[in-house]
């Protein structure tokens, strides 16, 4: 089972005359520049309506009525990081940069690009550049700390959540990510104490139950997991986390049906959820399904390549199948990757194959 790792959607939207982002000596006349504070401020409008290229449409106009404008090239990269161009997006927050070095906004923006594309190396250097710039900036802090977490960094990010919570004390994403960090280490009553005081913030933080739920499912305490994850859905329906957390934990309940069908709505909700396709497959395999478990492991490999537990558990299926040259080319593969398959079932493959690896 896994805790959520996404980052935040805090993004520092600027809006030309704020930030210290007055209109540049580069507008050609005095009505360039209001003209490109209107496209600003509508492309602003456009960019919360998440209406992705009508916002770029409308900075990329104001850039070209007045090229100093840095909150354009900042909130364009903003709206092409949610179009997925994620290297333009990095390059127009640095161009922001370049215009105006001094805000701590456009190096939190392109720190939050980078980590979305999964650069933490390259995000922590923005996120501290912007705490350098603007030392009370609790969101940069939050932010840092989910990027030294997708690093296992997990005492520099419970550091730096505290930091936050010391700005910020009504701060709920604070308390919800020390929390993921605290589960994330396997310190799951504090990561269930942060969660609850993050749920009392904020009582519809969907993240927020379900990171509890994860650390109510690894300590055992089932139903208190079921809960948490049953709200979190009800908050958020289209939360495939949820479901594939809520089936894992009631496959450990015993309750194979419950969790394939919640699996199996994880799956429609996020096509690449490997953790998902995992967790049916060893349900499937529970339930001696071993074709639909083979399916399943097959694909959380193909999505996650290098899964030694899908490796391991798609090679038992085979050889419940007596499929034995597959199961001993998944064990094969274990090994290649560094992996240890267990001894009792190699020793199980061999005799009924009739063979040895």
């Amino acid at each position: 089972m896994r805790t959520r790792a996404a980052f935040p959607a805090t993004w520092a939207l600027l809006a030309g005359l704020a930030a210290c982002l007055a209109s540049s000596a580069d507008a050609q006349t005095p009505g360039d520049a209001t003209r490109a504070h209107e496209l600003l401020t509508s492309g602003n409008v456009k960019l919360g309506k998440a209406a992705y290229d009508e916002a770029v449409a409308d900075y990329t106009q104001a850039i070209a009525l007045d090229p100093g404008l840095a909150a354009a090239y900042s909130n364009r990269g903003i709206a092409r990081c949610y179009k997925g161009q994620y290297d333009l997006a990095v390059q127009d927050c640095s161009k922001a940069i370049d215009l105006k070095p001094g805000v701590a906004e456009s190096y939190y923006n392109r720190g939050l690009v980078r980590a979305r594309k999964g650069d933490y190396d390259s995000a922590i250097p923005d996120f501290s550049k912007a705490i350098e710039l603007k030392t009370d900036y609790a969101k940069a802090y939050i932010d840092r700390a989910c990027a030294y977490r997708r690093k296992a960094q997990y005492d520099l990010a419970i550091q730096d959540c505290s930091k936050a919570i010391d700005l910020k004390p009504d701060y709920a994403e604070a308390y919800a990510e020390r929390g993921s960090s605290h589960s994330a280490k396997r310190a799951h009553d504090p990561a269930i104490r942060d969660c609850t005081k993050a749920i009392e913030l904020k009582p519809d933080y969907a993240e927020a139950y379900c990171t509890r739920g994860f650390a109510h499912g690894e300590k055992g305490e089932y139903e208190a997991a079921i809960q948490d994850f049953t709200k979190a859905i009800e908050l958020k329906p289209g939360m495939a986390e949820a479901y594939s957390l809520r089936g894992f934990v009631y496959g450990k309940s015993g309750k194979r049906d419950l969790a394939i069908r919640d699996c199996t709505k994880a799956i429609e909700l996020k096509r690449d959820d490997a953790g998902a396709y995992y967790n049916r497959g060893v349900m499937n395999l529970a339930k001696g399904a071993c074709d639909r478990a083979i399916q399943d492991f097959t694909k959380a490999i193909e999505l996650k390549p290098g899964d030694v537990r899908a490796l391991h558990n798609r090679a038992v299926a085979c050889c419940v199948s007596k499929a034995y040259d597959r199961a001993w080319a998944d064990v094969k593969a274990i090994r290649r990757l560094g992996g240890k398959p267990d001894p009792n079932f190699i020793a199980q493959l061999t005799k009924e194959s009739g063979r040895s690896e």
